[in-house]
């Protein structure tokens, strides 16, 4: 997993949807993903690999931290992270309710399946949804799950 994460940051870089002062160029009001991740650090902390700093700035940046406020030992605020995940249960139920399945995951992959194969349009089942992610070579738990 942690590897996962370092090359995802590396290699696919922050946001797709980031225009070049770092706000949103899709959504005039944020995704319910990106309410989540409300940062109490500067955005260029949100590229960082932590575990590529020196003892001293790992040291410095978890003593600018506060405990109370964020989702220790990350910079974003444990509140809006809690409330998304809320928010995220009650849309799975809902979805599973309506189309008999509900898939979480990457905001960048499933905006990509969204676009590519419209599976909100498509009505399909979990097995013909399924089939869509092995044959985009997306069957992986660590991208996309069901509900």
């Amino acid at each position: 997993l942690k590897d996962y994460l370092r090359r995802h940051r590396s290699e696919i870089g922050p946001c797709p949807f980031l225009d070049s002062q770092d706000f949103c160029s899709i959504y005039s009001s944020r995704p319910l993903s990106c309410r989540a991740l409300l940062s109490t650090r500067p955005a260029e902390w949100c590229r960082i690999d932590f575990s590529e700093l020196d003892h001293w700035d790992k040291q410095a940046f978890e003593s600018s931290l506060d405990r109370k406020v964020v989702a220790w030992p990350s910079h974003y605020v444990a509140a809006t992270q809690d409330y998304a995940r809320e928010m995220e249960t009650q849309l799975m139920v809902e979805m599973q309710q309506q189309q008999g399945w509900a898939l979480s995951g990457n905001f960048a992959v499933m905006t990509w399946l969204e676009v590519n194969c419209q599976l909100n349009e498509a009505n399909l089942t979990r097995e013909q949804v399924q089939q869509v992610l092995t044959e985009n070579q997306l069957d992986n738990n660590l991208i996309l799950s069901f509900f």
